[in-house]
């Protein structure tokens, strides 16, 4: 009876700690931040279930979800339950900012709820009063008039001013023209230098990229470039993760992304006139010169000429195709190919052309045409004619030949020119002697049975050392394992699933580095690692921050990155196979 009572009192007790009023709460981890932080805002139901909240936009404020995460505690017998949805908030300029107000809804009542920020200017840069004042972009071409298919550069300019610190990462994630260029932009970093601009000094990173397009038409270009600035972390915010990398691996920097403010470049690309186009022209657009030479001048009927055509300057290369010779039943032309060089801004074709009569005297002239985007008209380049000094082959004297009146028979002309015959071999191979067959060559084949037996042996017997000791087993795992990982994040990159792709790379080095260290996986950390493979102390931590960040960023990682990220962590692990722990 005493038993049935005291379940029961503990029961009401129970029941009485759960029995909490419903209520909602908005709060900000920090009220005061400075321009280069960012601040996480949490929206709680207490002893309730409530859905995310859509806020309202903030001017000056970057409002990004994050996600949802419950708790549940039991003080002095008493339950208590939580619902919290977390917003990261990026300032975008200095001053003071309202978020809200707004309702919250749920079960047993409705509340309204709203929070007050106060965005300071950074102690890095005592007199901006907005992020595109710390860093910005500057899209510019020293071309305003091109044609289609006329190569011209576009120059991006990053200014970082001096005392902002970065990573050095950039990455251009949009904001291209999508179609009528011709192949993919390649940005190449050209300049790294510091400048002046009204008494401050800036950073500046100088990329370029050459554009060629397929289509007229005006392009837009407003690259949408994005740098990560590493900033201070606060120890006490810790964004609601308890991850043992995420501590390890940050220190006490984390990287923020931002992306740059830059200007809007349009430019109207002009198409090829048809008007007064010759025949000639065959699709250069630029500015060109043309040269061509014949040789052998002096040869008979049959036997080959080689044409060849050189064409230099500026323009687009890759689209012009090679100057046509006129046909003529005196001579047979074949295809003209592209031969290679190593003159730079130059083209060279060669073509084969064969002579059939003795009465050719001559190679005609070769025109070249190409469209002039300087004063925007057509110009047309000679070379030749090529003199011929050609006299009768064998075939020419062949075919002249009159028959005898008392023969029937008649010349048959083969098909083709060239028929190749196969000769008799100069020398016959003697028969192998006995003496050829004791060599160490036949022994080695003889024996090599027995030697793979040996080797199958000694490999076995290490296979069982393998399985008998539980830590071997688990060292020879670990490489395995951590493939299998990769290559899942290969194939999420494939899909374009970014986090997926993230979450494997987490997954191999944790598989990796447990199975190596003989540890858990909570047991992984960046100090047991580092211990083991000092070698590879700086290529661990700055990858696994790599890692660490795009898990828990609001940015998704570029395919780039990843791809980098993936190769990084593959020869990680190649290094470390060959490190004796």
């Amino acid at each position: 009876m005493i038993h049935r009572q005291t379940i029961l009192t503990l029961s009401a007790v129970l029941l009485v700690g759960t029995l909490h009023a419903a209520d909602v709460q908005m709060k900000l981890d920090r009220n005061l931040i400075s321009l280069l932080d960012r601040v996480v805002l949490s929206i709680e139901f207490i002893d309730t279930k409530g859905d995310a909240i859509e806020l309202p936009p903030v001017p000056g404020l970057d409002i990004q979800y994050q996600g949802q995460s419950s708790e549940t505690r039991i003080v002095n017998m008493k339950r208590s339950s939580k619902v919290i949805h977390r917003y990261l908030v990026t300032p975008k300029q200095t001053g003071n900012f309202t978020i809200g107000p707004i309702q919250a809804t749920y079960p047993g009542g409705t509340r309204t709820l709203q929070a007050q920020l106060q965005v300071i200017k950074s102690k890095d840069d005592s007199e901006a009063q907005q992020l595109n004042q710390l860093l910005y972009a500057k899209v510019t071409t020293s071309h305003t008039t091109p044609f289609v298919y006329e190569p011209f550069q576009i120059t991006l300019t990053l200014y970082v001013r001096d005392g902002i610190q970065t990573d050095n990462n950039i990455s251009i994630r949009g904001g291209l023209p999508e179609q009528g260029i011709d192949g993919e932009l390649e940005w190449e970093i050209i300049k790294r230098d510091r400048t002046l601009i009204d008494g401050t000094i800036f950073n500046t990173t100088t990329l370029r990229t050459t554009v060629q397009t397929m289509t007229a038409g005006t392009f837009t270009f407003e690259p949408q470039v994005q740098l990560n600035l590493v900033v201070p972390r606060q120890n006490r915010r810790s964004y609601g993760f308890s991850d043992p990398f995420f501590g390890d691996f940050f220190g006490r920097q984390e990287r923020r992304p931002v992306l740059l403010a830059c200007n809007q470049l349009d430019l109207e690309v002009k198409p090829v006139p048809t008007e007064n186009r010759p025949d000639s022209y065959t699709g250069g657009v630029g500015h060109f010169q043309f040269q061509a030479t014949a040789s052998p001048l002096q040869l008979k009927t049959g036997e080959p000429i080689t044409l060849t055509t050189q064409i230099t300057g500026n323009g687009n290369f890759d689209k012009i195709t090679p100057p046509v010779l006129n046909t003529n039943a005196a001579y047979k032309l074949y295809q003209a190919r592209r031969i290679p060089t190593d003159a730079p801004n130059t083209l060279q074709f060669e073509q084969v052309i064969i002579p059939q009569t003795a009465t050719l005297t001559e190679l005609p002239t070769l025109h070249f045409s190409y469209f002039n985007t300087q004063d925007q008209s057509f110009h047309t380049l000679t070379a030749g004619p090529f003199p011929l000094d050609i006299q009768p082959g064998e075939q020419a004297r062949i075919m002249t030949i009159q028959p005898a009146p008392s023969t029937a028979t008649t010349v048959e002309l083969l098909e083709r020119d060239i028929v190749y015959l196969k000769p008799m071999p100069r020398n016959w191979k003697k028969p192998i002697q006995s003496s050829q067959l004791y060599t160490l060559k036949n022994a080695i084949i003889a024996l090599s049975p027995l030697l793979l037996w040996v080797l199958s042996a000694v490999l076995i017997t290490h296979r069982r050392k393998k399985q008998k000791d539980p830590i071997r087993r688990r060292r020879a795992q670990a490489l395995p394992a951590a493939q299998r990982a990769l290559n899942d994040a290969r194939q999420a990159l494939r899909k374009k699933e970014a986090i997926a792709c993230n979450k494997s790379l987490h997954h191999a080095l944790t598989l990796y580095f447990g199975h190596r260290l003989n540890l858990s996986p909570g047991e992984v950390t960046s100090t047991r690692i580092i211990a083991a493979f000092q070698k590879e102390k700086d290529t661990v931590q700055h990858l696994m921050q790599q890692i660490e960040h795009a898990r828990y960023s609001p940015e998704t990682p570029d395919t780039e990155s990843l791809k980098q990220r993936i190769k990084t962590t593959h020869n990680l692990l190649k290094r470390c196979e060959r490190i004796r722990v």
